[in-house]
């Protein structure tokens, strides 16, 4: 229980943590600012998932069954339109509505990436060895998801080099956006496509690397077409028009 817990934690914490340290190195606002986002994000985060684990069991009975599947599909492309408003957002200094969008980005993320933890409590709650492995297996998760992040964080500003973490943010999106896409393949709403390649014997998705980088940037062992097409499109799009919007509306220095 105590090593089921840390991975829970791993695989849905850590993606939270790790898009707030890429935030923090490719943004030009204030540590104050995104302070306040960050903690508006955290609120509603905690009241989204909350509304979520209470209508849990009705909505994994709507839309024929795919009602939680759907919803969290939803929930990471609102989080990527989020991420992909914010970035052209920032090249135009607009501070009310960066703050809007990197809140509901955060908001989203979090909220699908941390809606299966209460499910995971909750159902290991009337077990007092399970509950003492669970509290133990919570600290050191959120002791591993902090560190790597503050380790990244680290990294980047060691590196001096925002273009690198900006390139780690339109991958991690572009993994998540395509996580997605594979999570419509599981329950069979969109056909799998062939397995382009096979990378298992030398890096698997279950080990530390693989999970590490599937948090990062969504490596994945063994994608199909459909995953590599999706990683491609929403990779191309991030990077790409914030920068074309940037050339065609430059900021002049008064706006500054």
């Amino acid at each position: 229980m105590l090593i089921n817990t840390v991975l829970l934690f791993i695989g849905d914490a850590l993606p939270v943590f790790l898009l707030v340290t890429l935030l923090l190195s490719v943004s030009d606002d204030t540590p104050q600012h995104l302070l306040h986002s960050f903690y508006s994000a955290f609120c509603i985060s905690i009241l989204a998932i909350y509304l979520v684990t209470l209508n849990l069991p009705r909505l994994s009975m709507s839309f024929d069954d795919y009602g939680v599947e759907l919803l969290h599909v939803l929930l990471l492309l609102l989080g990527y339109i989020s991420i992909l408003g914010y970035s052209c957002l920032k090249t135009q200094f607009r501070p009310r509505l960066s703050f809007l969008t990197c809140t509901l980005a955060l908001t989203s993320y979090a909220t699908t990436n941390g809606s299966s933890l209460p499910w995971f409590f909750m159902s290991h709650q009337n077990q007092f060895n399970n509950l003492q492995a669970i509290v133990i297996g919570s600290l050191l998760g959120i002791g591993i998801c902090l560190s790597t992040a503050i380790l990244l964080h680290l990294t980047l500003q060691a590196l001096q080099r925002s273009q690198i973490a900006s390139v780690l943010l339109c991958a991690f999106c572009a993994g998540q956006s395509a996580g997605g896409l594979a999570l419509l393949q599981q329950v069979n709403l969109i056909e799998e496509s062939p397995i382009l390649w096979n990378t298992q014997p030398f890096l698997a998705d279950t080990s530390e690397i693989g999970q590490l980088l599937g948090a990062l940037i969504g490596y994945d062992a063994s994608p199909n077409l459909n995953y590599v097409l999706v990683y491609i499109i929403a990779f191309s799009l991030l990077w790409l028009l914030p920068s074309y919007i940037q050339r065609r509306h430059p900021i002049s220095e008064s706006s500054q």
